[in-house]
C-alpha cells in the first residue's frame, strides 16, 4: 500500500511560505519598492569632505545619506585605504542616516587616505541598496613639530596633537621616553606606566593627574590621555614628570625640549 505524502508536503509547503518571503526580505539588492518609495540612499555629505585636508588626529570619519540607512550584504567591505593601498582597521556604525567610521590605528601626518564604500554596503527600509559605489578621498595634515636639544624628534609611530580642550600639545610618552634612554614599561596590575630616567623612578596613569616620582606623589597640570592604546601626556607634564626644560612657540608649532635641569 503507497504510502501518503501529501500531510509532509503540505507542511512543507506552509513553512516555504512563512520563511522564505521573510528571508527575502532581509536580502539586500534589486526590488520593487511601491509607488512613492524614495530614491536609493545617495551620500549628501561627509566630514570631511572630499579633497580636504584633516587635522589630526581624526577619530572618526563620518558618511551622511539621503535617508536611513542599515547594513547590506557588502558592509563589511568598507574600506579606508592608505597611500600604499593597505587596508587600515576599522569599526563601523550605522545610526539612522549616518554611517561612522572609526579608524583603530593612528593616522600619519602629511599622508593621503581613501574611504571605499562599496555597492550595496547598506540599504533602505525598500531594500533598496546604496548605488553606485561611493569613494572619499582626504589628506592629512602636518603635525606639530617636537625638538629635542634642537633635533627633531621622530614619532614613527603615535603623533603628537594639540588638543583644544586643555589647550595644550599631547605627545606620546613612549617616544618622548625612548629618546630620552628612559626604559619604559606598562604595568598591568596597577594599569600605570612606569618609566626610569636617571635618579627617578616615575608611575603615572591615564585620567589621573596624580603620579609619582619616587614614590611621592606629583601633581600634574592635567592627565595623561590613552587614545588609540598609545598613552599621551601634555607637555608641560614632560617638565613636570622629567625635569627638563620645555617650551611651546605658538607661531610655528614647534614644542622645544632641552635636557637641563629645571
Amino acid at each position: 500500500m503507497r504510502k501518503a505524502y501529501w500531510p509532509q508536503l503540505l507542511l512543507l509547503l506552509l513553512i516555504s511560505g512563512l520563511c522564505f518571503p521573510f528571508t527575502f526580505a532581509l536580502a539586500c539588492g534589486p526590488s520593487h519598492p511601491p509607488a512613492g518609495a524614495p530614491a536609493p540612499p545617495q551620500v549628501t555629505a561627509t566630514s570631511p569632505v572630499n579633497g580636504a585636508t584633516a587635522t589630526l588626529p581624526l577619530k572618526e570619519i563620518i558618511i551622511v545619506f539621503s535617508h536611513a540607512v542599515s547594513p547590506c550584504t557588502s558592509y563589511g567591505d568598507i574600506a579606508l585605504r592608505d597611500g600604499q593601498n593597505q587596508a587600515l582597521s576599522i569599526q563601523t556604525k550605522i545610526d539612522d542616516r549616518q554611517l561612522t567610521i572609526y579608524p583603530q590605528q593612528p593616522l600619519q601626518p602629511e599622508a593621503t587616505y581613501r574611504l571605499i564604500v562599496p555597492v550595496s554596503a547598506v540599504s533602505d527600509m525598500y531594500n533598496q541598496p546604496n548605488i553606485p559605489a561611493f569613494e572619499l578621498t582626504f589628506q592629512t595634515a602636518a603635525g606639530p613639530r617636537v625638538l629635542l636639544n634642537q633635533k627633531d624628534l621622530a614619532f614613527t609611530d603615535a603623533q603628537p596633537f594639540f588638543c583644544p580642550k586643555i589647550e595644550q600639545l599631547l605627545v606620546p610618552l613612549r617616544a618622548v621616553s625612548t629618546t630620552l634612554g628612559a626604559p619604559i614599561r606598562w604595568d598591568g596590575a596597577t594599569q600605570s606606566a612606569i618609566i626610569s630616567y636617571q635618579d627617578r623612578q616615575i608611575r603615572l596613569t591615564p585620567a589621573q593627574k596624580q603620579a609619582w616620582i619616587n614614590e611621592q606623589p606629583r601633581q600634574l597640570s592635567n592627565a595623561p590621555v590613552l587614545f588609540h592604546d598609545r598613552l599621551y601626556i601634555p607637555l608641560p607634564a614632560v617638565q613636570e614628570l622629567f625635569g627638563i626644560a620645555v617650551t611651546w612657540d605658538e607661531a610655528t608649532q614647534t614644542a622645544t625640549i632641552t635636557t637641563t635641569a629645571s
